[in-house]
């Protein structure tokens, strides 16, 4: 595949994810791989399970999915995880549960959801406009990257697009469909491009109905939904308080 689309982080928006999926319809792709956050947070987990698995495809686990699968009991969102887990059901819950941790594309692109040896810890090569979270060093990201080097690694898991080097490798994460932390409210994706040399990224955004899924959140009344709600009407990492 030489033209690749890059879709990461739905977090359970129905809403965005059809708006982009409507989009991926109308450009010249060569298949599209799916980068994990397909659930949490989003008001409806169902809806999207069933658009994905018919979309299907090479499909990633996201950290927030191992979450809803392994459902530790002393984890801060578990009463939120009970909630995903209910609605998802065994079926695609077992599905979940058998991603992949990473799929290759030659020539040289490898794609993970958070970084090539786990599932949370974070790579930045270029921060967010608010400085969420620091810059990923040298020596840290020499460790997460190991000996899984490639043309190109892209990522997802920040929710927003950056590009950059460290520890010798090419780097690049894409946006969120579901949750962008950019200010920018639109759903967010990516097509990766082979031009017989170098692996390039194009990022789209696409218009979606973004206040009625915060509210949506607000309606059900599970775990944590202001700050939830917030994420999307704000579009930035609001924290999620528990206490």
């Amino acid at each position: 595949m030489k033209r690749v689309a890059l879709l990461a982080d739905i977090h359970g928006n129905a809403a965005a994810l059809r708006a982009v999926l409507d989009d991926l319809a109308g450009v010249d792709v060569d298949g599209h791989v799916l980068l994990g956050d397909y659930f949490l947070f989003g008001p409806r987990p169902l809806e999207v399970a069933e658009a994905l698995r018919a979309l299907g495809g090479p499909t990633i686990k996201g950290n927030t999915d191992d979450y809803i699968v392994r459902q530790p009991p002393d984890h801060a969102f578990a009463p939120m995880l009970r909630w995903y887990r209910e609605q998802l059901g065994d079926e695609h819950l077992a599905w979940t549960a058998a991603r992949p941790f990473r799929h290759e594309i030659e020539p040289g692109l490898q794609l993970v959801h958070a970084n090539p040896s786990d599932l949370e810890s974070l790579l930045i090569t270029e921060q967010d406009e608010w400085e969420t979270y620091p810059s990923t060093s040298e020596e840290e990201a020499a460790r997460l990257i190991g000996d899984h080097t490639a043309a190109l690694t892209v990522y997802g898991h920040i929710h927003y697009a950056s590009r950059g080097e460290l520890a010798g490798q090419q780097l690049a994460s894409v946006g969120s469909i579901g949750m962008p932390f950019d200010g920018d409210h639109r759903a967010a994706w990516a097509i990766a491009h082979h031009d017989g040399s170098d692996w390039t990224l194009e990022h789209r955004r696409v218009e979606y109905d973004y206040e009625a899924v915060a509210q949506e959140i607000r309606d059900q009344g599970t775990q944590l939904a202001e700050g939830r709600a917030l994420r999307i009407l704000q579009a930035r990492p609001v924290p999620l308080r528990t206490h």
